[in-house]
């Protein structure tokens, strides 16, 4: 992809609790994903040889160490933890994207006065993590402007809508955000610190208590093991029963050192915390739960709109029968008379992020960023004095 000198090339970042997807504005997918974490070696090295252990892995070299690595993520709960490891991530991600998006194999991060960058984040950040992500791309990496979007409403965009209601199901948060007309009232917007890392650490609990397997320190293995098997269930007290009474709907899962597991509820019992967290003595409401609450608190006049184009994206969102057990929930909770729409789209993983490049190609981007001369003059203020895409949107 070629931009012009009149047009500067837009980074597009979505920096979750688990993935990063990066990328140029206006390509159809993000050209740089990896797992959002940092290895560094768990023992001292004992043997010489030629292949030397390094003093940190990034992403999916850090993932296929596991075992001998500990594994850091620098942000959990959609929050930014650990600016240095953040930083480190940073950097390796601007180099893979140059690398695999410039024909200058000479371009460096530094090169960057005539780029602007969009972060994607999770809703209700705190302000102080803004202004110093605003803070480190002008003063660090010298990018030309900055603009920040949330997840769920990039989401939104992704699908060429105005009026829907985004449900973003990440690795460590799930957010609702009702968006009428292309505008959203904050006061129904809801997020809670619960999702696909709870379901792993229930799933680890379970393979422990029911097998005797314990994998707390492979939840890589145990990760890749829901994606594959795992599923929701539409009745959940029918199949469990079900699961007790026959082997049909059991599943055999094969571990690397070969051993074959069993399993007869625990593949979809992982995941209905998401729907009743209190399985797991979770105090945090369910899905649903959550969607009507949200609901309940939109104008009257909007919820028709609203039902009739439920969207849902994130990592946690390709879950077989998700869509179809929130559909199912919702119909027992509202009239019959209201149209029920849960859409799922095939790209959903990373939509948030598709809504990020569709975005940062408008020529509207340049009126929703904040460009360097105005964080010169009024410091992190400048991002305040800004229209930001959370307050509304035209697509």
């Amino acid at each position: 992809m070629s931009f012009s000198d009149e047009w500067p090339e837009v980074f597009v970042l979505d920096c979750g609790s688990s993935t990063f997807y990066a990328g140029i504005a206006g390509e159809d997918a993000p050209s740089c994903v990896f797992p959002s974490c940092i290895g560094t070696p768990k023992y001292s090295p004992i043997m010489i040889s030629d292949c030397t252990m390094k003093s940190g892995y990034i992403g999916d070299q850090a993932i296929k160490r596991e075992g001998i690595l500990n594994l850091n993520y620098p942000i959990r709960n959609g929050i930014i933890k650990n600016w240095d490891l953040m930083e480190i991530l940073l950097d390796y991600t601007f180099q893979e994207i140059l690398s695999k998006n410039t024909q200058n194999s000479e371009c460096e991060i530094s090169d960057n006065e005539s780029r602007s960058i969009l972060f994607i984040d999770s809703i209700l950040q705190p302000s102080s993590q803004k202004n110093h992500l605003m803070q480190l791309f002008f003063e660090k990496y010298g990018f030309g402007s900055f603009a920040c979007s949330p997840q769920p409403l990039m989401s939104v965009y992704a699908c060429g809508t105005t009026t829907a209601l985004s449900l973003c199901l990440g690795e460590g948060v799930i957010q609702i955000v009702p968006c009428y007309w292309g505008f959203v009232d904050n006061n129904t917007t809801r997020r809670i610190n619960f999702g696909g890392a709870n379901v792993t650490d229930y799933m680890i609990k379970m393979l422990s208590e029911n097998h005797g397997i314990c994998l707390e320190g492979n939840r890589s293995i145990v990760d890749q093991m829901i994606r594959k098997i795992g599923r929701v269930a539409e009745d959940y007290d029918r199949e469990y029963e079900n699961s007790r009474m026959s082997s049909e709907g059991h599943q055999q899962y094969e571990l690397p050192d070969g051993q074959v597991l069993n399993l007869s509820h625990e593949h979809f019992t992982c995941n209905e915390i998401l729907f009743n967290p209190q399985i797991i003595n979770s105090e945090y409401p369910g899905i649903v739960d959550i969607i009507q609450d949200s609901m309940q608190a939109s104008n009257i006049d909007t919820r028709y709109g609203l039902y009739n184009n439920i969207i849902i994206s994130g990592g946690v969102s390709l879950l077989p029968g998700l869509a179809d057990r929130i559909r199912h929930d919702l119909a027992q909770l509202i009239p019959k008379s209201l149209r029920l729409s849960v859409v799922a789209a095939p790209e959903r993983r990373y939509s948030s992020w598709i809504g990020g490049s569709i975005a940062g190609s408008l020529e509207s981007f340049a009126e929703m960023a904040v460009a360097m001369a105005d964080y010169e003059e009024y410091g992190c203020e400048a991002l305040q004095r800004k229209k930001r895409f959370f307050d509304c949107f035209q697509p």
